[in-house]
């Protein structure tokens, strides 16, 4: 009966926690032997220990959650993702038991069982479990409370490539700050530069409105040079995106500082502009009310994020721990029926279906993905363009056009000295395409 019961809890997965610092402050002390000889005995140790307290205190008691969660640290350190899923569900169901399906104690477990999906590479249940996270924090009235719930859930849009919804969600929490207090909210700086972001992520423009709120914003409440001066680097990032040059020149004289530096890529998605590509038509297969099919002419939008069409974008991630997928939502497939899209490349990031369209099919797995990487040298103009390109490396010829095409359509913030821009020739930087298989078998 026991048995089948725990069976029953396997579903989720592990924290954020260092997970050997917790093993090994809370495992009973194990002598100096084998490595691989090690961990079958701390498991052991382990299930004689919850057993033995399951006897003493009761299969439901409270004092059962802490050994649960820590015993499943060990599992999930230990690649044991099924019994530490297993685990963590007992942990749960004792406390919902003894606290309620809604209490806040369970957070730290659904983070431990989002850490453990992201470990199997099984996303789609970290982002349905970071719904249930964001479910129980935001059940809080506390302004404080619902803010950090809403941006943690707009960080897992941004990190899961679901830009849009990211968006969606500050736009929410900027009106609940806007209703709640004023619109000259110092709470609203981060807001408006989430938002600046998650937009440049999305490929989308118009974003010096936001970036200008924050600045008023920050100057009126007097908020630290950093800030200010952080608001400004955006401000000229945007400013070049839009190919104004001057005024970049005026936010970069407006530092507190004058700054020496390299180029450096601007965050965000850009489209490829190319005429010939865009003139094409492509259709697709749709059903109308009466399930008849008919050819529809796609959108740019649709083609941008169809897989069976070559590369329509990129992706500059800059740090921003992107995990290599896109999450797409319902409204966003078209003749796609998988809601998962992998991501593949470094700096520039390319939709790896997309990719594959141009490669041949030696290079389409994952193995010759992996061998590819090339070294481009170009030189970044004082207006944050793009020249003087040159690869190297073997590769096929549309790979390399594309890598060609990319640099010349990315946007780079030029190098710095004492806050004027300059041309830097003998610029280079190694793209890669590491991949792996999403949920391997």
């Amino acid at each position: 009966m026991r048995k089948r019961l725990l069976v029953s809890y396997l579903n989720l997965l592990i924290s954020c926690v260092p997970l050997s610092a917790m093993a090994e402050a809370t495992l009973p002390a194990a002598k100096e032997q084998d490595p691989t000889q090690q961990y079958p005995q701390e498991r052991q140790q382990w299930q004689e220990k919850i057993s033995l307290l399951e006897q003493e205190a009761g299969p439901f008691s409270l004092q059962m959650v802490e050994p649960l969660k820590n015993y499943a640290l060990l599992l999930a350190k230990n690649s044991d993702r099924e019994m530490a899923v297993e685990a963590l569900r007992r942990a749960q169901h004792i406390l919902h038991r003894q606290q309620g399906v809604h209490t806040p104690e369970q957070l730290n477990l659904m983070h431990q069982l989002v850490s453990i999906s992201l470990q199997g590479h099984d996303y789609l249940n970290a982002d349905g479990l970071q719904a249930f996270i964001f479910y129980l924090s935001n059940r809080d009235d506390n302004l404080d409370s619902k803010i950090t719930a809403q941006r943690a859930l707009a960080n897992w849009y941004l990190h899961s490539g679901q830009f849009k919804l990211a968006i969606t969600t500050v736009t929410k929490t900027i009106d609940l700050v806007e209703s709640r207090e004023n619109h000259q909210s110092p709470r609203l700086i981060e807001l408006l530069l989430d938002k600046t972001l998650y937009r440049q992520m999305a490929g989308l423009c118009c974003n010096r409105k936001y970036l200008e709120q924050a600045l008023q914003i920050a100057e009126s409440a007097q908020a630290a040079v950093d800030i200010k001066d952080d608001i400004q680097f955006r401000l000229a990032d945007v400013s070049l995106l839009e190919s104004q040059h001057a005024r970049a020149i005026s936010h970069w004289q407006r530092l507190s500082t004058s700054i020496t530096s390299e180029p450096r890529l601007i965050t965000g998605s850009r489209q490829f502009n190319d005429r010939e590509e865009i003139k094409k038509r492509y259709y697709r297969v749709t059903d109308d009310p009466l399930r008849r099919q008919f050819l529809q002419e796609m959108s740019r939008e649709q083609r941008r994020i169809d897989l069976y069409l070559p590369p329509q974008f990129f992706t500059v991630n800059n740090n921003l721990e992107r995990l290599p997928i896109v999450i797409r939502k319902a409204g966003e497939i078209t003749r796609n029926k998988e809601k998962l899209s992998q991501t593949v490349g470094s700096p520039f990031a390319f939709l790896r279906e997309q990719l594959e369209q141009i490669l041949p099919l030696r290079l389409q797995k994952t193995d010759g993905m992996n061998t590819l990487s090339l070294k481009l040298n170009f030189t970044v103009t004082d207006k944050g363009r793009v020249k003087e390109i040159r690869i190297e490396g073997e590769a096929p010829h549309a790979l390399k056009k594309l890598l060609r095409d990319t640099l010349i359509t990315s946007r780079y913030r030029p190098a710095l000295e004492s806050g004027q821009p300059k041309t830097t020739h003998d610029v280079s930087i190694i793209q890669t395409f590491t991949t792996y298989d999403i949920n391997p078998t």
